[in-house]
C-alpha cells in the first residue's frame, strides 16, 4: 500500500526499485519523475532503492508514476 501523510505529504511507493542505489540510476529516476505534470518532489534511498514521491493527486495517479518508471526499465522488488 501506498502511505500517505495529509494534504501533499509524501507517498511512498510500495515497492524499492531494483539497481537504484548507485548515482546514475538514481538521478534517471529523478529526473523521469520530475518531468511528470504534478510530480513536486522525488527522492531515492541509496541504500535500498526506496522511492518517495510528493505530488499533486488531482494532476497525477501513484498508478502512472509507477507505469511511467516500469515503461523506462525499472523493476520493483
Amino acid at each position: 500500500m501506498f502511505l500517505r501523510k495529509e494534504g501533499r505529504g509524501w507517498l511512498k511507493l510500495p515497492y524499492y526499485i531494483d539497481g537504484a542505489t548507485s548515482p546514475q540510476p538514481i538521478a534517471r529516476i529523478e529526473h523521469l519523475l520530475s518531468g511528470l505534470d504534478g510530480v513536486e518532489r522525488s527522492l531515492v534511498d541509496t541504500e535500498d532503492g526506496e522511492v518517495k514521491v510528493q505530488f499533486d493527486e488531482k494532476k497525477i495517479s501513484k498508478e502512472r508514476i509507477v507505469l511511467t518508471l516500469q515503461q523506462h526499465g525499472f523493476r520493483f522488488q
